[in-house]
C-alpha cells in the first residue's frame, strides 16, 4: 500500500503503476528482510530473539521499503 501511495504524485513517472503491480513489488521486497531476520536469529540468544523477532522483521522491512521508494520509485530530477 505504501508503494502504491508513494507513486501517486503528479510529476512521478510511475504514477500509472496499478495496485496489483505494487503488490507484486511489495512481495519482491519480503525475502531480504526475512533473510536478515533469519541471520540475526542465529546470532542473538534464543530468549532475546523470540521476544523481539516481530520488531526486527518490521524494522528491516521498513528500511527496505524506504530504500526502494527513495532509489527506484522517485522521479528523475532534471539535471541543472
Amino acid at each position: 500500500l505504501i508503494i502504491f501511495i508513494s507513486t501517486r504524485g503528479k510529476m512521478n513517472p510511475n504514477r500509472d503503476l496499478k495496485f496489483g503491480e505494487s503488490l507484486k513489488i511489495g512481495a519482491w521486497l519480503l525475502p531480504a528482510p526475512a533473510l536478515i531476520t533469519l541471520v540475526l536469529g542465529f546470532v542473538l540468544p534464543v530468549q532475546y530473539f523470540q521476544q523481539y523477532f516481530p520488531i526486527i522483521f518490521i524494522m528491516t522491512l521498513g528500511m527496505r521499503s524506504v530504500w526502494l521508494t527513495m532509489r527506484t520509485l522517485n522521479p528523475n530530477m532534471p539535471q541543472q
